[in-house]
């Protein structure tokens, strides 16, 4: 919670997404198991997302403060999985350090999906745990705890009461996670890899608990059913998983090199490489330091070890494996699923797909405290009373003493300052996350007389203008959104100008600098110039152009547009990025200027508008530049006015043209 008005930054696309139209959706009623919007959604999250927002309004609480209640929980359920699975000194370590990670924090903190998936994967993984063990069973947690090396025992009847509960328990957990992100549909997995594995094994224990694992298998699958319907009958349903498979594309057509490149890139994210995106990391930074990266490789080779002694065991003809076996074996295959996502998909070593894998990664961080406290147990069983003062014991007490405080210490002191100082304070986040906005925001809601004024923006839709909109809240401002690479905005006559930093500021010499600044932006002021009259055309939407003129030798076009009346506009609702399959979202306005020949013809064309049409108001005023080949062709006309790239329709003039011409 703290700072999380601050940290992210601002809002990004996917936020803003969420919220406005896949929430909105079960807002309005329109409730689907799964939306085909960005590349395919499933429900459940948003609609959530969307009872948060009604509840708690359009703000950072409203956005955000469901995925903060699922980081936490995901805590809690590690210290509560981890307990049962290796005793409570394992359990305390991995939780506290994934509330202290970086990882943790960056997706308990915005309003993305993906934070959900591992709630639901560690209710599922405890539910298993808990038939496993038997439950009810009181024993069995103390065997995890007192004496790692005890096998689980009695074996129950699949149909005793508590054994039901943990059933349904099981198959609502993976039926929840099915509706919430695409990569929980490798926890099913894993629980047949650990029931084939454990029964092999362990089959005196397993003998009992295969029935209740099945039929919660088979009832999450029929709960997955209207998912799958609704996947199927949409036409490209599940876009996002082919989006993403170009390894596995690439390796069908015999070429494994992505392949192999990205399984080693996503298992050097843990010492060495990490996640490339702004979005979600300082790019390439590894998830653990040299100390924790230390443990963690040094967990994943005693747990697979451990897992692996019973198999070993087998083929010599030994004993059944243990309960730390048994746990060791389930955190292995908990592990290797998630972290198969990042070896199939694009960006390798992405935090965001490889989620599932985030608490199993702090519980075999956590691992090596089981070996360290099983020799500190040992010496305090050998020898007697006298024994626990030898210096042994006080060494190997002291050892894990150590580590237990320095461990969660070294996550806290790299993870913390790089998620809150350096990730935030980043150029390319605060652009990503638009927090120069909210810089803007503040200015505006600081000075009363600040309410009709120009943004400077790369206008690849219409996000810029909704972030802003929620910066601004209450205030009754008027922002008026322009990529100034193209548009002069000289009504309203103040702007902020100059960000993003590599977008071009047309007559940068006319503007007026105040010195005001806001994050990026600097607040100036421009004089629009002298103009005719009389009007060369008003189209029937009500935008009139005041000037035009043409340099045929520079192919510069300047065309001067004015609002003369509140505009007609088709319908122009929020659309996803990337839209549904079935769904046209390019603008519906646009201004054409064609280069044409003696005889009408085509020769070259610049199309185009380069303002928010959404935000201008009636007396705006601005220009607009077309860039056309140069030309000497004195024969050559430009033909210049508005039409709907979804339709093709040219808007008439009030005269009943469908343009102007202007001659060489």
């Amino acid at each position: 919670m703290w700072r999380l008005e601050d940290v992210p930054p601002g809002w990004r696309d996917d936020e803003l997404i969420n919220l406005l139209v896949l929430s909105q959706y079960i807002l309005k009623g329109d409730w689907r198991p799964y939306y085909p919007d960005a590349s395919g959604n499933e429900a459940l999250y948003h609609a959530l997302n969307g009872l948060f927002w009604w509840a708690l309004g359009a703000n950072v609480f409203g956005i955000r403060y469901l995925s903060v209640l699922f980081g936490t929980l995901n805590v809690a359920l590690t210290y509560a999985l981890g307990k049962r699975l290796f005793g409570r000194h394992v359990a305390t370590f991995a939780a506290v350090g994934l509330a202290l990670s970086f990882w943790s924090l960056m997706y308990s903190r915005f309003g993305l999906r993906q934070i959900a998936m591992p709630t639901f994967a560690l209710l599922a993984f405890y539910a298993l745990w808990r038939l496993v063990e038997g439950a009810g069973e009181q024993g069995s947690r103390g065997a995890g705890e007192t004496n790692p090396q005890s096998a689980i025992r009695n074996p129950q009847s699949p149909f005793t009461i508590h054994n039901s509960q943990f059933t349904i328990l099981l198959s609502l957990s993976l039926a929840l996670g099915f509706y919430t992100y695409f990569a929980a549909r490798g926890v099913p997995l894993v629980i047949i890899a650990f029931g084939g594995a454990a029964a092999v094994v362990a089959w005196p224990t397993m003998r009992g608990r295969l029935a209740p694992l099945a039929l919660s298998l088979l009832l999450a699958l029929l709960m997955a059913i209207p998912l799958i319907v609704s996947i199927r009958a949409q036409p490209g349903g599940d876009a996002r998983v082919a989006e993403l498979a170009a390894p596995i594309t690439q390796a069908a057509e015999g070429d494994f090199a992505l392949l192999g490149q990205h399984i080693w890139r996503t298992l050097a994210m843990f010492h060495a490489d990490g996640d490339d995106e702004y979005l979600y990391n300082i790019p390439y930074r590894p998830v653990f330091g040299p100390l924790g990266a230390i443990f963690f490789w040094a967990g994943v080779a005693m747990a697979f070890w451990t897992a692996a002694r019973p198999f070993i065991r087998r083929w010599r003809g030994g004993t059944p494996a243990t309960h730390t076996e048994l746990a060791s074996g389930l955190l292995i295959l908990w592990w290797l699923a998630g972290i198969t996502p990042g070896f199939l998909s694009v960006p390798a070593a992405s935090l965001g797909h490889t989620i599932l894998a985030m608490p199993a990664t702090y519980l075999l961080a956590a691992f090596p405290l089981v070996w360290l406290g099983r020799g500190a147990e040992g010496q305090r069983g050998r020898g007697g009373r006298e024994n626990q003062h030898s210096s042994n014991f006080y060494l190997s007490t002291f050892v894990l003493l150590t580590l237990y405080l320095l461990l969660p210490l070294s996550i806290a002191l790299r993870d913390l300052p790089d998620y809150f100082v350096g990730w935030a304070n980043t150029g390319n986040v605060r652009l990503l996350y638009r927090a120069d906005l909210g810089n803007i925001a503040e200015v505006v809601q600081a000075d009363s007389a600040l309410r009709d004024f120009g943004v400077t923006s790369l206008l690849p839709g219409p996000w810029d203008r909704e972030a802003l909109r929620l910066e601004l809240g209450d205030t009754a401002a008027s922002p008026r959104f322009f990529n100034s690479e193209r548009v002069i905005l000289y009504t309203p006559s103040q702007s902020f100008v100059g960000y993003p930093t590599n977008l071009p500021l047309l007559a940068a010499e006319s503007y007026q600098r105040t010195g005001l600044w806001a994050g990026g932006y600097e607040l100036a002021t421009i004089a629009p110039p002298p103009l005719p009259e009389e009007r060369l055309a008003c189209f029937e939407n009500g935008l009139c152009l005041r000037s035009l003129t043409y340099d045929p030798a520079t192919g510069v076009v300047d065309g001067v547009w004015q609002v003369a009346r509140p505009l007609i506009l088709p319908p122009l609702p929020l659309i996803a990025n990337p839209p549904p399959p079935d769904v046209d979202a390019r603008p519906r306005l646009s201004v054409y200027a064609q280069l044409l020949d003696s005889n009408g013809q085509w020769l070259a064309g610049d199309d185009g508008l380069w303002v928010d049409v959404e935000t201008l108001q009636p007396g705006d005023l601005f220009l607009q530049r077309h860039l056309l080949p140069p030309t000497a062709d004195p024969s050559t006309t430009l033909r210049l006015g508005l039409y709907d790239p979804v339709t093709g329709q040219r808007l008439l003039t009030e005269t009943g043209a469908d343009g102007v011409t202007a001659p060489n």
